[in-house]
């Protein structure tokens, strides 16, 4: 089972999951990010602490969330990663984009602004 929650941070939206993200459950979080991602809400925290296992079939659907934000100059943030999901975002070099709170990632985008 997998499940999202997602709630607003001024121009930030996070997206809190929660649950195996594998191939039967990846195609809901392409489908979550394809209606959380706008113009008005360009830059996107994935909450990962509740997370229990990240296939490839997730770490293709949070790739394809990298590139739709940037259609709006956004970008994308991970937030809370478990090591087990950190080593699955080495494999394609995302670990750099993993933050240890989801303050922490909110607080990097409004650091950018400046």
């Amino acid at each position: 089972m997998f499940s999202t929650k997602i709630t607003d941070s001024g121009n930030v939206r996070v997206v809190e999951c929660a649950g195996r993200l594998d191939g039967s459950t990846a195609t809901q979080l392409g489908d979550v990010l394809a209606q959380a991602i706008d113009p008005e809400h360009p830059f996107i925290v994935l909450d990962l602490d509740k997370v229990e296992y990240m296939s490839s079939a997730g770490l293709r659907e949070i790739v394809a969330g990298f590139k739709q934000v940037r259609k709006f100059k956004g970008d994308v943030r991970l937030a809370t990663a478990s090591d087990r999901t950190v080593s699955v975002l080495d494999i394609v070099g995302l670990s750099p984009s993993v933050y240890p709170t989801v303050q922490a990632a909110i607080k990097s985008f409004k650091a950018e602004d400046n």
